[in-house]
Formats: structure tokens, C-alpha cells, sequence
């Protein structure tokens, strides 16, 4: 999972998502040309048109280096957190049940429920709404308590609970998001209740980058537990 998308990787991006050069290209409106000679390395992304390389931004979804700016980053999170919130009230047993056997179908149903929405994902959305649709689909008990906060109160309950918590932020600030599963079923198995709608858009700012996201999570823990 990247991260960030530059000159060097953007064939790697297109080739983790099963695109082509010229499909590509069609999608952000350039000459194939263009992007041919990005992936040679015989131009950069400041050597396309501002319009052009804003498309391509959108496009990926991912934070493209010098292209993305926070404003994008902003309306990327009201769309998540806008996605999310229609997701839970709107939601049928069938999408349900997709997410919880892991049906290839899911990707239709959230597909479905963004144009529903409004809201036109783009990649980094789809993966992070693919994460956390899933917990909720599994795990329910949707509420106001953020995680790790929750995670922290009932951490007396959990055989090492710290080290537990380090590790999973640190494993999903590496796109490991097993260890997010686990931390949400520790909770839900515990009572707590979990706001996957700001969990969402916690996870959507990780990945766009936002530094803060871990430390601010470790400081929610650290509240939890002295309020335990």
C-alpha cells in the first residue's frame, strides 16, 4: 500500500491497481504520451499542465507529492465521514453479509451506496471504507467513544494492553490493518462501543499522511486508562 505516489512509484501504483498506462490516462483526460514518459522518468508531475496534474491527484487519491493539497485532503475526509454515516443508516443485510464473508460482491454494494452518497471515491477512500465498513459490518455496537480511548478505559481487562496498543498503531501506520481488528473486537468483546464514522476518518488522514493520527490516538489511550 503506498502511501504516497510520486514519479518513481507511479508505475507501481498502476500495476497494484490493474491499470494501464493508456486506461489511465483516458481517466485523468492526457495523451498517453504523458504518462509514458512520467513512468520513463523523462518528465515529472511539475512538467504536466496544473489542471492535468490536479485530475491526476484526484484520480490516485492518494497524496501525490507536490500535487495534493491539504484542501483536497479536507474534502477527501468530509466525503468518508459523509460515506460512513450514510453506510450505517442506510444500510441493508445484504451489505452486511458481503462484509462479513468477504463476497467480492462488497465492492458493488459500497460502489452502490457512494454514488447513492454523492460522494465519487477515489482509491485511498475505497481502502479505507473497505477497512472500516468491514469492522462495522462484523462488529456493530456503533457509538460515540472513539477506539482508543475505549481501548484504554477497559485496558485493565486486556493482558498487555499497552504494548498492545504500540504495536497495532504502529502496524497500522504500516497498512496492517489486522491489528485495527483486533483492537475493535477487544473493545466490542468488552462492552465499549466504537465511532467507526470518526475511526474512518482518523484512518483516511493516516493514510493521506497526517502524522498526527498516531499521537493523537496514543494520547486517547493514555485518557482512557487514567479514566479506567
Amino acid at each position: 500500500m503506498l502511501k504516497y505516489v510520486n514519479e518513481h512509484n507511479l508505475k507501481e501504483f498502476l500495476e497494484e491497481h490493474n491499470l494501464s498506462q493508456a486506461e489511465f490516462a483516458r481517466r485523468i483526460g492526457v495523451a498517453p504520451s504523458v504518462i509514458t514518459r512520467i513512468v520513463k522518468g523523462e518528465q515529472g508531475f511539475d512538467g504536466m499542465r496544473h489542471e492535468n496534474a490536479v485530475r491526476l491527484a484526484k484520480e490516485i487519491g492518494y497524496k501525490v507529492e507536490g500535487v495534493t493539497s491539504a484542501g483536497m485532503i479536507e474534502a477527501g475526509a468530509k466525503e468518508v465521514v459523509a460515506l460512513m454515516k450514510y453506510i450505517i443508516k442506510h444500510h441493508d443485510s445484504e451489505l452486511i453479509r458481503e462484509y462479513r464473508t468477504d463476497s467480492g460482491a462488497r465492492w458493488v454494494s459500497l460502489y452502490k451506496a457512494a454514488d447513492e452518497a454523492n460522494v465519487e471515491l477515489n482509491y485511498a477512500q475505497a481502502e479505507v471504507m473497505n477497512v472500516i465498513v468491514r469492522l462495522w459490518a462484523i462488529y456493530g455496537n456503533d457509538g460515540k467513544q472513539t477506539l482508543w480511548y475505549g481501548f484504554g478505559k477497559m485496558s485493565e481487562n486486556v493482558a498487555g494492553a499497552e504494548t498492545r496498543a504500540k504495536n497495532a498503531m504502529m502496524a497500522i501506520d504500516d497498512g496492517d490493518y489486522n491489528s485495527l481488528q483486533d483492537i475493535v473486537a477487544a473493545v466490542v468483546r468488552n462492552g465499549g462501543y466504537v465511532d467507526y464514522t470518526e475511526l474512518a476518518e482518523n484512518l483516511y488522514r493516516l493514510v493521506m499522511g497526517d502524522s498526527l493520527i498516531i499521537k493523537n490516538w496514543s494520547m486517547e489511550f493514555a485518557i482512557g486508562r487514567l479514566e479506567k
